[in-house]
């Protein structure tokens, strides 16, 4: 069954009845942007946004773990960062006020939050089960211009930040598209190409809502909005579950496929 495809105009006005929304998907194809821009729409309508966030999760876990600075995740920080992102939703899904919102941003690649692809019996379940779940897919000319801008902060000495994929990682990341997209039959290409990249999520996100938005030009500055709450795990609550998933989480065997 293919992914619906929908405009960012069709997307904003899906926020009036979702209470969740994931966006997925590899770095430099604009998840920052998107999620900026739905929580400033969430703003406005007064909807009070909480977000949850990739980046931010991988940096205090590998804090914990002692393993900040390297290139990529380690697997146990990925596995430590899924557990405690679906007990963080099932928290939020029970506390939450009336009418908020909340906003997450999950890779899903190479194990990366995959978790919440996968249905599960936990407090995330239900919430997840109605989520939308959005991959933004970029023209091949506009993410080349996403990747160049990124290789120009990064010459001028300004980058890349620390939730930044260096060129270099965003090149392993595709060669892990690509094997994932031979696995499943999908047509292989050496470059970026968004019918290999769509078809890989659509694959890996076949249990979620999802849709995907196609992007075809850098729109203005990212909207202001209201400064969002942000959940991001304490010290503590990595530690605690480090013997837990240690012992007993396993990664699925490939990302995509549970």
């Amino acid at each position: 069954m293919l992914a619906s495809r929908l405009s960012l105009i069709e997307l904003l006005a899906a926020l009036l009845d979702r209470e969740i929304v994931v966006v997925c998907g590899l770095p430099a194809v604009g998840k920052s942007d998107l999620l900026a821009r739905l929580a400033a729409r969430c703003d406005a309508l007064g909807h009070p946004v909480s977000l949850l966030l990739w980046d931010s999760i991988r940096i205090r876990v590998e804090s914990v773990c002692g393993t900040s600075g390297r290139d990529q995740a380690t697997e146990e920080v990925r596995r430590l960062a899924g557990a405690w992102s679906r007990g963080a939703i099932g928290r939020w899904a029970r506390e939450r006020a009336p009418g908020s919102r909340m906003m997450v941003e999950a890779p899903l690649i190479g194990g990366r939050l995959s978790e919440l692809a996968q249905p599960q019996d936990d407090d995330a379940e239900a919430l997840l089960a109605r989520a939308l779940f959005v991959v933004p897919v970029p023209s091949v000319d506009l993410r080349r211009q996403m990747i160049h801008e990124r290789h120009e902060t990064h010459e001028r000495g300004n980058g890349p930040t620390p939730v930044d994929a260096p060129a270099r990682v965003i090149a392993s990341l595709w060669t892990e598209m690509r094997a994932a997209a031979r696995a499943l039959a999908i047509d292989d290409s050496p470059d970026y190409s968004p019918a290999l990249y769509a078809g890989v999520y659509q694959y890996a996100l076949r249990h979620r809502d999802i849709r995907i938005l196609d992007v075809v030009r850098l729109d203005d500055p990212r909207p202001a909005s209201a400064d969002p709450s942000e959940h991001i795990p304490s010290h503590p609550e990595v530690r605690a579950l480090m013997s837990v998933v240690t012992g007993a989480h396993t990664l699925r065997a490939v990302w995509y496929a549970p």
